[in-house]
């Protein structure tokens, strides 16, 4: 059997292989998917009968199978919270649902905001005036939602329910109305304390001015936002009581500019009681304030060190130290010169070291004023960036391994502007250095891009010292 006959054949095994295991898991996987509703959804209402002009309430109820849960307005790192399509008579119309604080579920290292057991999701309906007594009204509507395990599954109902329309007071339905009623007493009530916050390029720090307010019989406080992207859901969330109120420290979240406008959530506060344990929710709207100057200076002194310690680690690396040497060279021969000579080719070496990091931080900051959410090593969160970055390398491995031969058009691309005579090639020194040294962090890490780094993820509030973007 020739070797191209006996390649085909172990092809040919593999195939068959691989044909039987997904024969076999078929029935495993089919099992594994639920034949009935994880979550059943039945629509309540506080009154049997309606009246003309006035306003009721109707619920979503929820009942969720063990295990399994749906999710809030924002349903934090994943998820979808429920939507309704109603389809109601004239003469009638339906608000937006009355959302109840949700309870943090950790999904691995993914946290999300939702429900688990029973909920009911309040809705109010109004009324028009000339609604003819002795008729009768069907309010139609589907819910859609996502529940999840460790799998999700989109689930549907549709929804009716029937009133009659009375000439005087509505009738109560003493089940729905009790339902609705212990939700609509757990709501999010609006907040009577001032919200502020500040922001730093790792935290966010709520502060909560509600003088009066006994610390020690807080046990807890958490934070909601209603929008993903100013906050880390998943990181653990920091209070600390004061006389003055209570401050909560959370962790920025990955959209820079969120901090630049207020943010809005939901804050529930826990307090301890001769019953128990007491949780208040409270709608908040939390307005941005500058960081205090000495805070402010604080954050330069500390950007600049770690700057300076990881510039230092960094261009120790394999990745970036043999390419130094072409400045090492270049102080070589100009060793013996004129100091005044050195002095002039050093300032050189510098110019060109700003001059590098602005056309960086030019580019950055003027896609960023064009609405782009972007930060330092931005183009590693590409995926195409990282496909050729990955292809470019390989390329590099076989050229060294003596596998391709890059000719020496490309493999010297920039090394003429570095090789040239006299402060010319001091100047370029350093630009044809940080292309040629890409690393884990995008470019060469010095102090200069550290700094540049710090500057960027700073939000506008709290850093007067930078450009607005």
């Amino acid at each position: 059997m020739s070797l191209w006959d006996n390649g085909r054949w172990m092809r040919s095994r593999w195939l068959h292989l691989v044909a039987v295991l997904i024969f076999l898991a078929a029935p495993a996987l089919v099992a594994a998917a639920p034949t009935s509703p994880l979550v059943r959804v039945e629509l309540l209402s506080e009154v049997r009968s309606i009246a003309p002009g006035a306003t009721f309430w109707v619920a979503l109820r929820q009942r969720i199978t063990p295990g399994w849960h749906t999710y809030w307005v924002n349903p934090g790192d994943s998820g979808e919270p429920l939507s309704m399509e109603w389809s109601l008579p004239a003469g009638l119309s339906a608000g937006e649902i009355a959302w109840p604080y949700p309870a943090r579920i950790p999904q691995g290292p993914a946290m999300s905001y939702g429900y688990t057991g029973e909920v009911v999701l309040p809705i109010r309906i109004t009324t028009a005036p000339d609604l003819r007594p002795g008729t009768h009204v069907t309010l139609r509507g589907r819910a859609s939602w996502i529940v999840c395990e460790k799998i999700c599954i989109p689930e549907e109902s549709s929804l009716a329910l029937t009133l009659p329309i009375a000439s005087g007071a509505a009738k109560v339905d003493p089940a729905g109305a009790a339902a609705i009623a212990a939700t609509r007493r757990a709501l999010p009530t609006s907040s009577p304390w001032d919200v502020s916050f500040t922001a730093t390029s790792d935290t966010v720090r709520l502060a909560v001015a509600a003088p009066g307010r006994a610390a020690e019989r807080m046990a807890e406080v958490s934070f909601y936002p209603a929008r993903w992207g100013a906050i880390e859901h998943s990181a653990p969330q920091r209070f600390r009581a004061e006389t003055t109120g209570f401050t909560l420290e959370l962790a920025r979240g990955p959209l820079r500019e969120t901090v630049k406008a207020p943010i809005d959530g939901v804050l529930v506060v826990a307090e301890r009681l001769d019953a128990g344990v007491s949780r208040q929710a409270f709608t908040v709207r939390a307005e941005p304030r500058a960081l205090g100057g000495g805070t402010h200076a604080l954050s330069i002194l500390r950007a600049l060190v770690l700057a300076l310690a990881g510039g230092v680690v960094l261009n120790l690396m394999p990745c970036v130290l043999p390419v130094l040497s072409m400045k090492a060279f270049g102080l070589v021969q100009h060793a013996s010169g004129r100091p005044v000579a050195l002095r002039l080719h050093g300032l050189a070496y510098t110019a060109g070291v700003l001059a590098s990091f602005a056309v960086v931080a030019g580019v950055l900051l003027t896609l960023r004023a064009g609405g782009e959410q972007l930060g330092w090593g931005f183009q590693l969160q590409s995926p195409v960036f990282v496909t050729i970055l990955a292809l470019v390398l390989f390329a590099v491995a076989l050229s060294l391994s003596g596998m391709i031969v890059i000719g020496s058009r490309w493999s010297g691309a920039g090394q003429a502007l570095a090789g040239r005579a006299g402060y010319a090639g001091s100047f370029f020194t350093v630009p044809t250095t940080r292309t040629s040294s890409f690393s884990n962090q995008g470019f060469k890490p010095t102090p200069s891009a550290g700094r540049l780094r710090a500057s960027l993820e700073q939000p506008t509030g709290s850093c007067r010292c930078t450009s607005r973007s």
